[in-house]
């Protein structure tokens, strides 16, 4: 009897057994994979941290951080898991990645904007946030509220910041550059626009700050929109400071092509008190492009017969845009160019690059002369220059913004170039974009003194 009962329950004893190593592998598993992973991506001149926070709770849930850039999280909208292969879908951002589990490590492809780069990440306890002295930290010696404005299926969302105790006051539109940028116009930790809104707050001027079309809070169309169109969401909040009583001078102050955009709206508005343009390309489209590449590729230890050959590339791609009247047409041109150049690269990366090149945002850039805008302007400009200044080098476009002006007629303007300073006017080295996150300075103090001093100066 009791041999039979050992015959009936060894088999069950065996399952029992193997379920218990199953969960146990699987609870392993699932330990293994839970949890903070941090890994580095390299961008064409920079490099920023990604990580995933990911957590099982009978289901796998995943978001995404970009520490160098913001605190915004962003949730998987797809997991796929089968040990040790793994795939997140994040289709706000239009951001994925694949990789497997492998020695303790996430290794895989992180692909986004057509690009798709190597992203080996590991287990961290913590994030770790970049120090930024400058970091405005509440509470605030002033009111602050959020905003909005509409033009047509534009909806844009701000932050408002208003002195206390002041019956009137003057207020200034910050205007962000190249790029999708929220308010803040943070990079890398940065965070420009608060830094410059807090001091003139605190100085007794309003700032207006806003979310871009399309990103953050803000509502509106991105994929056809050049300098023009972001000029008109300009004019919107101008057109919003307007109606507020207490603001009784508006003036604008735009970051590289923040400026450009700065410098379209006042040549159609001479009631505007004055216009800042920090870094702001003078040279037209076509030079400066090919300057860009120029500026950057020394920056990061091109050879001369590197960049020759590179400025050669440049050339042909922008006389195919500015000739062939196809876009389909000019897309074969350019990625024959491609191919030619180096079969090697990826079809994504060739298509995400020809996306970019023929987009109408480009387009307008590369056939835009800064001077023609400049010479219409009526109201005071200040333009200002980072001597070490890699993404628009003083030389060649200060003397342009310097001709444009003087051909004007407009009498008070100011060009100058600050010693030591790099594109976002922090205190740099070299001046290259790889400094940018290594550098705790936001923003000099020096030039946060000069926009303040030469703004109370137009409104005396």
């Amino acid at each position: 009897m009791i041999d039979r009962l050992k015959k009936i329950l060894a088999p069950i004893t065996f399952l029992v057994l193997i379920s218990i190593i199953i969960s146990c592998t699987q609870r392993t598993i699932v330990q293994n994979i839970s949890g903070t992973w941090e890994g580095t991506v390299q961008f064409p001149g920079f490099s920023y941290r990604i990580v995933f926070v990911i957590s099982s709770d009978k289901e796998f849930h995943a978001e995404v951080i970009f520490p160098d850039q913001s605190d915004k999280i962003f949730s998987a909208n797809s997991i796929e898991f089968a040990y040790p292969d793994i795939s997140l879908e994040f289709e706000q951002i239009k951001c994925n990645f694949k990789g497997s589990f492998k020695n303790a490590q996430l290794v895989g492809t992180w692909d986004q904007a057509g690009r798709s780069m190597s992203l080996n990440m590991v287990k961290v306890k913590k994030i770790s946030t970049p120090r930024r002295p400058q970091t405005p930290q509440a509470p605030f010696p002033y009111d602050e509220e959020e905003v909005s404005f509409d033009n047509d299926e534009v909806h844009i969302v701000g932050t408002l910041t208003t002195p206390k105790n002041l019956n009137t006051f003057p207020a200034v539109i910050l205007i962000p550059g190249v790029g999708s940028h929220e308010r803040d116009n943070t990079f890398f930790g940065h965070r420009p626009f608060l830094v410059i809104a807090d001091f003139l707050t605190c100085n007794g001027i309003a700032v207006l700050r806003y979310d871009e079309r399309g990103i953050g809070s803000s509502k509106g169309d991105r994929t056809r929109a050049t300098a023009e169109t972001f000029a008109q969401d300009v004019r919107n909040a101008v057109a919003f400071l307007r109606s507020i009583p207490e603001v009784k001078n508006i003036g604008l102050i735009g970051h590289s092509e923040g400026g450009i955009i700065a410098s379209l709206v006042a040549a159609q508005d001479d009631s505007l008190s004055c216009i800042i343009m920090m870094g702001t390309p003078g040279l037209n489209g076509f030079e400066y492009n090919l300057q860009f590449e120029e500026s950057l590729s020394r920056a990061f230890g091109a050879t001369d017969d590197e960049i020759d050959k590179k400025l050669d590339f440049q050339k042909r791609v922008l006389k195919i845009i500015m000739e062939e009247e196809s876009n389909d047409k000019a897309a074969a041109k350019i990625d024959k160019l491609y191919l030619e150049l180096d079969p090697s690269i990826p079809e994504n990366n060739r298509r995400s690059a020809i996306q970019r090149f023929l987009s109408p945002w480009f387009k307008y850039n590369i056939t835009y002369d800064p001077a023609k805008t400049l010479q219409k302007i009526t109201c005071p400009v200040l333009a200002l220059f980072g001597e070490k200044d890699m993404q628009v080098p003083p030389e060649g476009n200060a003397e342009a913004v310097k001709n444009a002006l003087m051909k004007s007629g407009n009498k008070n303007y100011e060009v100058r170039i600050i010693p030591g300073e790099n594109h976002y006017f922090q205190t740099a080295q070299t001046g290259s974009p790889e400094e940018y996150r290594l550098i705790e300075e936001t923003i000099s103090p020096l030039v946060l003194d000069l926009i303040y001093n030469w703004i109370h100066k137009q409104i005396k």
